[in-house]
């Protein structure tokens, strides 16, 4: 009978008091000490007096009885400590009542108070034993052991907490020097606001944020700037994605060793032919220091010979190196309007392999014989030793054209080679490119590229020929090589619409992806048989791979590497190149939305590219950034129109652009 006994539950992990009003069959009615009445689960029960209060009495007075019992069982559970009570009895692990605790304890036949102070010490200490009702389990010494070194670091990371709590509302509260910067508060505040909830310490550092009243990540990141800790502009990017941006000292050092010594015997190599006796230009942009391909041409009685030559940094980089290691994780170089993040350490990719104007380099070079009406006839691959005598730039070569006879047979075989690509299905997208450059005052200018300038037509199609030349070459040798391969649309498209750029877009849409494979195949958008590129090595490290492959081919007449290899590589590195490709893309709309902040509420030309559920996916035709435009139900737009929209608001830190209709 349980009726007027003061009973002992537990009611969310808490230990409850209470007086028995009335039993029924399976449950109890009990008075607890806030003066409410509870219905509670006969097992809930754990412990119960022996006495028995009178329930004659006011509530009020029933209520104070509890009370005392309450403190005398807390005043009791300052004479319990767990530690002392586990070295007693560690080494039996067996049950133990806590009747035979409390009277171990006390000296004394245990009472209700007795063992409830006991109960209430064990469940504030976990560490040494297990309770389950009245029994107790002593914990094994690797289980005490854990527990333990749990509980230090727990209380570190209190500690960590209350004092990364006090010095961050010191420094949110203007104080600068009050408190010693806390590192591991530092650190956490830097994962948040580069991960957010994706943190990994999100879950042990949320209540430093509550304490301080940050709610959001750009919070954190304005804090750590005023701190000086970050960039205004700082490259999130990098860290969100683990792309590496530093180079090791050990690498650098390795970088610098290579350079001296294979260079060297790079150029003095009996099997590389020499070709410093051609008339070799390069064309690139003017601040370009990394230089991966140049051309030449030359005439003979019956043909002429277009020259692709590509840097050898396979001269100089080892394969299965450090470097080479280091290339591949990387697995291309990273461009940002304020700098890049190249594949290879500078004094490779920009010095020793750079064919640099005036200077002999190794190189692989492409050797096109053409007949003069510009009929490709063959092809040969060969290692060479080349000087670079002129350098240009895309502009250079738009002004000089028509006056330099060189330059306009250069453009009239890549002129030639690119309709034989258009007959052949070959699909054009002269969608212009936006350029954004940011110096080092961060001054942001933009300006829209046209890509088919007659310079930017001359070497865009002399690359892909080369690179084709080299996919044909693979090819007939049955050689394994990463190849380039995308499936041909089912239908040619209609090429009398695809002057607008709406129509570029939706075309560009419709494109078959382009996939990487150890087999040679077709790559419809290029209107080519076969396709594998090998005239970017200094950039992109599947050239590099693809350029040795080819090397060893046409030096030893056997591949380098196998087609397992090549499998491996091609698994590894498509994530890799995925990831490069989206910092690439989310740094330069970053520059731009930070450019747009200086024009909030100005109206902008878009052109509607698609609809959305909500509205429309639009284009602003002087940033070729597409962005939602949000409209009512009842309006309809035009694909392809141009329509006048206000620049709302545009966010470069969350990567956000709201834009509306201009009435």
């Amino acid at each position: 009978m349980l009726r007027g006994k003061i009973i002992l539950f537990f009611n969310r992990k808490e230990i409850v008091l209470g007086i028995c009003r009335e039993e029924q069959a399976h449950s109890l009615i009990v008075l607890v000490a806030d003066r409410s009445t509870m219905h509670l689960a006969l097992p809930r029960v754990v412990l119960a007096s022996d006495e028995c209060s009178d329930l004659t009495l006011a509530d009020e007075v029933l209520v104070q009885t509890l009370r005392r019992h309450n403190d005398l069982q807390r005043a009791l559970q300052q004479n319990v400590m767990p530690s002392t009570l586990w070295q007693a009895y560690s080494t039996s692990q067996q049950v133990i009542s806590l009747s035979e605790l409390a009277r171990q304890i006390f000296h004394t036949e245990p009472s209700f108070d007795h063992q409830a102070a006991v109960l209430r010490a064990l469940v504030a200490d976990t560490i040494y034993f297990k309770v389950h009702g009245t029994q107790v389990f002593p914990r094994t010494p690797q289980d005490v052991e854990a527990r333990l070194l749990k509980a230090q670091q727990e209380q570190k990371s209190q500690q960590i907490m209350s004092e990364g709590a006090a010095w961050l509302s010191s420094v949110l509260r203007g104080a600068k020097h009050s408190i010693p910067a806390s590192e591991p508060c530092i650190a956490f505040l830097k994962n948040y606001a580069i991960f957010g909830k994706e943190s990994p310490q999100y879950a042990t550092f949320r209540e430093l944020l509550s304490r301080t009243g940050i709610t959001d990540q750009k919070q954190c990141f304005d804090l750590l700037f005023r701190l000086g800790i970050w960039d205004e502009d700082e490259n999130l990017l990098l860290q969100r994605h683990g792309v590496p941006c530093q180079w090791s000292a050990e690498l650098l050092d390795t970088a610098a060793q290579c350079t001296a010594d294979n260079l060297h015997h790079a150029l003095s190599d009996p099997a590389r032919v020499d070709l410093t006796g051609l008339t070799v230009l390069s064309i690139d942009d003017p601040f370009t220091q990394d230089i991966d391909d140049a051309l030449s041409i030359t005439f003979q009685q019956d043909s002429i010979v277009l020259g692709v030559h590509i840097a050898d940094p396979a001269a100089i980089v080892p394969v299965g190196s450090e470097l080479d290691r280091e290339a591949s994780l990387r697995g291309t170089t990273v461009y940002f309007p304020e700098g890049k993040i190249p594949l290879l350490p500078h004094p490779v990719s920009e010095n020793a392999a750079s064919l640099q104007q005036g200077i002999e380099r190794p190189a692989l070079s492409m050797l096109m014989r053409f007949s003069h009406t510009a009929e490709l006839r063959d092809a040969q691959c060969l290692p060479s030793v080349i000087n670079v005598s002129r350098r240009l730039s895309y502009d250079d070569v738009d002004t000089a054209l028509r006056e330099d006879g060189e330059l306009g047979c250069l453009y009239r075989l890549a002129s030639a080679f690119r309709r034989q690509r258009l007959a052949s299905g070959a699909i054009m997208l002269p969608v212009p490119e936006l350029q954004i450059r940011v110096n080092g005052a961060k001054k942001i200018s933009t300006r829209l590229r046209d890509k088919e300038t007659p310079s930017q037509v001359l070497v865009s199609e002399c690359m892909i020929l080369a690179n084709y030349c080299a996919a044909r070459e693979l090819q007939e040798k049955k050689c394994p090589a990463i190849f380039r391969r995308q499936a041909p649309l089912p239908q040619a498209p209609d090429r009398s619409h695809q002057e607008s750029l709406a129509a570029l877009y939706q075309l560009r849409r419709k494109l078959n992806r382009v996939y990487l494979s150890v087999n040679p195949g077709v790559h419809g958008s290029l209107g080519l048989p076969c396709y594998a590129t090998v005239t970017s090595p200094l950039r992109k490290y599947i050239d590099l791979v693809n350029q040795r492959q080819l090397s060893s081919l046409v030096r030893e007449n056997r591949p380098l590497y196998s087609h397992q290899q090549l499998r491996e590589l091609i698994d590894s590195i498509q994530p890799v190149l995925t990831r490069a490709a989206l910092v690439a893309q989310e740094r330069k709309k970053y520059w731009l939305l930070k450019l747009l902040q200086k024009h909030i509420g100005e109206n902008l030309e878009a052109i509607v590219l698609e609809p959305t559920r909500r509205g429309y996916i639009v284009l602003l035709k002087e940033y070729l950034l597409e962005a939602e435009l949000v409209l009512q139900k009842d309006k309809k737009l035009t694909h392809g129109s141009v329509v006048s929209v206000i620049l709302c608001t545009a966010d470069p830190f969350y990567g956000t652009l709201n834009i509306e209709l201009a009435s």
